[in-house]
Order: structure tokens, then sequence, then C-alpha cells
């Protein structure tokens, strides 16, 4: 599974799925062949956010929030979890805590999986700045194309108002000749 059929399916957007492929791209992780082990972490915050319990308890607790922040937010946006659950991973690398019994409780504990979050784990500041940075690229990309788009609106209309002016002088004139 690719990453953007990953994405099509946990509504990821185009800035999220460019911040996540920069973010697993910087830590040595290849990005196509991470789709599938992201569509494994995605499901397993997806079963948690809406069945509760311990498994969502776990995931909130990583992520440093309540189980009630953790499934809100999974349920608006699956990036924002993965991104959250992500860094609190990295965190508990960072102070020397045992991060791979935490993922099999959780169901994440296959090889790839593992990799994925442990590497991204690692470079989780850089996750949090390729997804930031991302996120502000399109929207700066969004406010090029609408200005690039009034002004090509604005330069049809002169255009469109030069032939119409330039087709009233050609009647003009010829009728000016004729009579």
């Amino acid at each position: 599974v690719n990453m953007a059929g990953t994405a099509a399916t946990f509504r990821i957007t185009q800035d999220q799925l460019l911040g996540l492929a920069a973010s697993f791209a910087s830590v040595k992780l290849n990005t196509e062949l991470s789709g599938t082990a992201l569509r494994r972490v995605f499901v397993q915050i997806e079963d948690a956010a809406t069945s509760g319990g311990q498994k969502l308890a776990m995931f909130a607790k990583v992520a440093g929030m309540s189980s009630q922040e953790f499934a809100n937010i999974a349920k608006t946006s699956m990036a924002d979890a993965f991104t959250a659950f992500v860094v609190g991973i990295g965190k508990m690398q960072a102070s020397g805590q045992q991060v791979i019994p935490v993922l099999k409780e959780i169901g994440l504990g296959e090889q790839r999986v593992t990799q994925l979050i442990t590497q991204t784990g690692g470079g989780y500041k850089v996750l949090a700045e390729s997804m930031a940075t991302a996120k502000q690229e399109m929207t700066g990309t969004s406010a090029i194309n609408d200005e690039v788009a009034k002004k090509m609106e604005t330069t049809q209309s002169a255009v469109s108002m030069l032939r119409n002016s330039l087709e009233l002088l050609a009647v003009k004139i010829s009728t000016t000749f004729i009579l």
C-alpha cells in the first residue's frame, strides 16, 4: 500500500502527506514502503479512538493528553494524532524509556511498524517541523494561486474590453468610409 492510498483512506490532506513523506525521508525511511506500516498505525489509532478502553488510554498517555483529547484529534485529523503519538514516542526514547513493549501492547509490534515509529520518533522534531512547514507552504501556495487567478481574471477582463473597443472602432471606421 502506498502513502497516497493510505492518505486517501484516512482523509490526509496534501500538506499532511507532504509533511509525512518529508519526515520519513529525513530519517531514511523509504516513503512508499512506509505506506503499509503507516496504514497499520492509522488503523490502530482509529480503532482505539472509536472503541476507547485501555488501548486509547495508552495512545493518549504516550501523546501526553487525555483519552478524550486524543480520540477527538484522531477523529478530526489522523495525521495530527499520528504526529502527537510519534512525538511522544520520540520523547520516551530520548529519556531512555523502552518503547517496543508499549508498541507491542497496543498492537504495533510488527517489525516494519516499529521501525517506522521508532525511526520517525527518533527524529520527532523533524516530523513536527515537516508537518508545520508543509502546511505553511501549501497555505502560501494557495494564496499565490488565488492571487494569480485574480490577476488572470483582471487581465482577461481588460483584454475583453480592448477587443470590444476595437470592434466598435472597426464598426465606426467602416461606417465612416461607406457613407
